[in-house]
């Protein structure tokens, strides 16, 4: 049996179980606490599940294991090693569904002087180099101009830290509900601030066009909760989305957290952009589709 093959039988166990469907049924969820302990109940001994992020903490609402999704599932980590199934009939599901049709195209000097910088970016497609990109080109002051209109701005605070916040979902009926404690890891890509604004952003490269647009609500709403306390900012997530020379910047309404003390990972207006950007790292000075 192989690795994947295994996973999908230990999810299959959990979800059979009398106490999943109880809970599923009474709450929407079902919560796992404990990675050691799931591991040990369904013989998960190789290697490959030692640490939990490659089977819970999921980016990409493909890439959720279709023997849950078929039945209206889908996994949530929760922290300490610990993740949730929850049932999507009852809190819908936390990922964007995102259209670049209609992005607004934006223009900046692209002339021979920086011609070699910008085949530097090009020649690496990941996601450091795109948003050091956008930084070296002036295009973070071409949106908070369009934002907030123009303004002194600052490269923020980014990396790794360890985060312990509430999860609030919102479930069909629009009633809120607490359904977990976050306590562990989450990762901030990029922060552009003003005096009184703070653009969080989370980048992501597609493999190709027309991917990473079903990004989880997840990786962009854990890492917000550091700057949490701050009363006088207000806090705009940003996705950064790069197709190769293409990048697409979605814009989200301003973060409200939950009790002040948490987010709500599903608010489906939460999760609709308010402004869609586009811009190029060609070096022609032509247009672009």
């Amino acid at each position: 049996m192989t690795v994947q093959e295994k996973w999908i039988q230990a999810l299959q166990e959990t979800i059979d179980k009398s106490e999943f469907k109880k809970n599923i049924e009474q709450n929407g969820y079902y919560q796992i606490s404990k990675w050691s302990q799931f591991r040990k109940d369904h013989k998960l001994n190789d290697g490959a599940f030692e640490k939990p992020p490659k089977w819970i903490s999921l980016d990409f609402w493909s890439k959720q294991e279709p023997l849950l999704t078929k039945k209206g599932y889908y996994v949530l980590r929760t922290g300490s090693g610990g993740f949730g199934i929850f049932d999507e009939k009852f809190f819908p599901r936390p990922y964007l569904d995102l259209k670049t049709e209609n992005a607004e195209k934006l223009d900046y000097p692209k002339g021979d002087d920086w011609k070699e910088l910008l085949n530097a970016f090009n020649e690496n497609n990941q996601e450091d180099p795109g948003l050091e990109f956008l930084n070296a080109f002036g295009i973070y002051g071409l949106i908070i101009e369009k934002l907030f209109g123009k303004q002194e701005w600052r490269v923020g605070p980014r990396g790794n830290t360890k985060s312990e916040f509430n999860v609030y979902g919102k479930n069909n009926l629009d009633e809120i509900s607490k359904l977990y404690e976050f306590d562990g890891q989450e990762e901030l890509d990029y922060t552009v601030w003003t005096k009184n604004q703070i653009l969080l952003i989370e980048a992501k490269n597609g493999k190709k066009k027309n991917t990473g647009l079903d990004l989880g609500w997840h990786k962009i709403a854990y890492p917000a909760n550091r700057f949490r306390e701050i009363r006088n900012y207000e806090i705009t997530p940003v996705y950064l989305l790069r197709w190769d020379k293409i990048y697409h910047i979605f814009i989200f309404p301003v973060l409200n957290f939950h009790n002040n003390d948490g987010i709500i990972i599903n608010d489906t207006e939460q999760l609709k952009p308010k402004h869609v950007f586009s811009v190029s790292s060609e070096t022609s000075l032509d247009d672009y589709s």
